[in-house]
């Protein structure tokens, strides 16, 4: 559980400065970035509904404006830091959903909670690399950084 958290409590801190950067610059921010964060977002609300047990779904490629898509971040954090607390337990539990396609699924809370801190590093990796393409300079979210500056 130790690490599971420490990847918590990064992907709070990464998502975080990429939100901060992003509002930073305003009017300049590459929509495909907002396209990608706001996908993130909706895919953490999909996991946490599914580790709460929650059928709804929310349409993976939704975009919303970066005031949502901050409140969206919270709300799903805190929800996925009280599951991992209700949970924390019996981190080898099996849950049991239905994926976007349809399928159904079935996963421990473990793997459930490293795809969601996984898939933001990958999506924060595409934003830093869209952001570099459009001449912007990113923010450095590397795991190794956050842990050298805490």
């Amino acid at each position: 559980m130790e690490a599971l958290t420490k990847l918590f409590d990064y992907t709070v801190w990464a998502n975080d400065v990429v939100l901060a950067q992003l509002e930073r610059l305003g009017d300049a921010a590459p929509a495909s970035s907002l396209r990608l964060i706001s996908h993130m977002m909706n895919a953490q609300t999909n996991w946490l509904n599914r580790l709460n047990r929650d059928a709804a779904v929310v349409a993976l490629w939704e975009e919303h404006s970066l005031e949502k898509i901050r409140q969206i971040n919270a709300e799903t954090l805190q929800g996925l830091k009280a599951a991992m607390d209700r949970l924390g337990g019996d981190l080898g539990q099996k849950v049991a959903y239905r994926r976007t396609s349809g399928v159904t699924s079935e996963n421990t809370v473990t793997d459930i909670l490293l795809q969601v801190f996984n898939h933001g590093t990958y999506h924060r990796a595409q934003i830093a690399m869209d952001l570099r393409e459009k001449g912007l300079e990113p923010v450095n979210t590397d795991y190794i950084f956050w842990v050298w500056t805490r």
